[in-house]
């Protein structure tokens, strides 16, 4: 339970500073625009309804990022599909915002605005970009941290008793940075009893790592899995 509780903790916190970063990058985008001196003329723009707009891209990027499986904390590092995962989601949001601020233009009371500037719209998706793949590195780098304290890891047990299945438990044990705990090896003989082992240990997950399991025995690991929810 208390494993549970950290792996939520850091997804929380992982998304909620996705909603920060898209959120905070919009309203430094804002800000530019009506400081910088050498972009055109900039259009009447109001702190509040910026404010707002900002929020519904924010929660654009989250859904996107969300749907992408990115909260999961699948990945060992961040990588190159983290960066065009979080690439493709802020360019979604910006797009679907562009579009909503188009099409509501005008329609809202009290809303002085005729639309939103593109060019706030345009700096947000670069600063989005870079602040938050920044985030997502200093998070990744914190997160190894307590997984090479043996926190926030996912254990394992692993079937697969040939050379394989103990490279394999060895290299996760040596290497709790990539998010994995071995909690022990089940032969392939051994496979009758799996049940009683799940039942006696708290494992998040069965691994096959075996050249030599046939599919009666895979099959038999499945449905084991199955009646114990693993």
């Amino acid at each position: 339970m208390q494993r549970a509780n950290l792996k939520a903790v850091f997804k929380s916190s992982l998304a909620v500073g996705d909603f920060a970063c898209a959120c905070g990058a919009f309203m430094v985008a804002y800000w530019l625009r009506y400081r910088l001196p050498y972009l055109p003329p900039a259009p009447p723009g109001d702190f509040g309804l910026y404010f707002r707009f900002s929020l519904f891209i924010a929660f654009a990027t989250f859904v996107t990022l969300y749907s992408s499986g990115l909260y999961r904390l699948e990945q060992p590092f961040f990588g190159v599909d983290d960066f065009f995962a979080i690439i493709k989601a802020i360019t979604l949001s910006h797009l679907v915002s562009a579009a909503v601020s188009f099409a509501i233009r005008g329609k809202l009371p009290g809303d002085p605005l005729e639309t939103y500037s593109r060019i706030v719209l345009a700096q947000s998706w670069l600063l989005s970009i870079v602040v938050m793949t920044a985030w997502h590195v200093v998070f990744d780098l914190v997160l190894s941290a307590f997984r090479r304290r043996g926190a926030a890891l996912t254990h394992v047990l692993i079937v697969g008793g040939d050379e394989f299945g103990r490279s394999f438990h060895e290299l996760l044990s040596q290497n709790p940075e990539l998010g994995y705990a071995s909690d022990g090896v089940v032969t392939e003989d051994q496979v009758g009893i799996l049940g009683d082992r799940l039942e006696r240990s708290s494992v998040d997950e069965v691994m096959l790592a075996s050249r030599e399991m046939g599919s009666q025995e895979i099959m038999q690991v499945m449905a084991t899995c199955q009646e114990q929810r693993v």
